[in-house]
């Protein structure tokens, strides 16, 4: 899973660039950036994290419909100033078969963060960085990035994962002068995450889009604080 011949569902997960399926309005989620007092080790182990306070999301909402997935994953968001901090736990029930090495999306366990900076009112590039429990991480264009703009964003990504019994988790650092934001800057940011669950062939998210969680218009606001 999931394959070129599976139903238009599943086809979403490896080619998620169709349109969202239509659904009603709701409330905009909006999540305010845990504050950091230090900047964090990024070894993919999630021991320094507290999980109370500002800053935590849960993420288990079915990105392609209603509903929740029966393996949910947790996250914290955070900011030290300079970077946008990830910390992502992933239960799973298939750990043991999660891979090492590599990885492909839309056929591995994979995590993506996704972030388009608005200035001024305008739009800027959906940014979609995705990280396996691997420890391989990429930046890439399915949400319509610039190559340019994607390789950029990509060689400024610190990320690393660890897998557990029965979870794995991944940590990105993103540094806010990559994302276009200033220091002292507050812009509107537009923020979803979006998980694969390969054993359960689930595509969850923190904001379900009714497609892929990058189609931003449909996503949550993140806060800097």
């Amino acid at each position: 899973w999931p394959s070129v011949e599976a139903e238009t569902r599943e086809e979403h997960l490896r080619t998620p660039e169709g349109e969202p399926v239509a659904k009603p309005p709701r409330p905009t989620q909006i999540l305010e950036a845990r504050k950091l007092a230090a900047r964090p080790t990024i070894d993919g182990k999630l021991d320094e994290w507290s999980w109370d306070g500002p800053g935590v999301i849960r993420i288990r909402e079915l990105s392609m419909e209603d509903g929740n997935g029966s393996q949910p994953s947790r996250a914290v968001v955070a900011t030290d100033g300079d970077a946008l901090y990830v910390a992502l736990e992933n239960q799973v029930s298939n750990a043991a078969a999660l891979k090492r090495t590599a990885g492909d999306w839309g056929a591995d366990d994979g995590a993506e963060v996704c972030i388009q900076v608005i200035r001024d009112g305008k739009a800027g590039p959906v940014y979609v960085v995705q990280g396996y429990p691997s420890g391989k991480c990429q930046s890439v264009t399915n949400a319509g990035a610039s190559d340019a703009d994607a390789k950029t964003l990509g060689q400024a990504v610190e990320y690393a994962a660890s897998i557990g019994d029965s979870a794995w988790s991944g940590e990105w650092r993103i540094p806010l002068a990559a994302l276009g934001i200033e220091p002292a800057g507050k812009p509107s940011i537009r923020f979803n995450i979006g998980v694969l669950k390969g054993a359960q062939r689930e595509w969850i998210a923190w904001v379900s889009a009714g497609g892929a969680p990058w189609h931003m218009d449909r996503a949550g606001v993140l806060q800097l604080p």
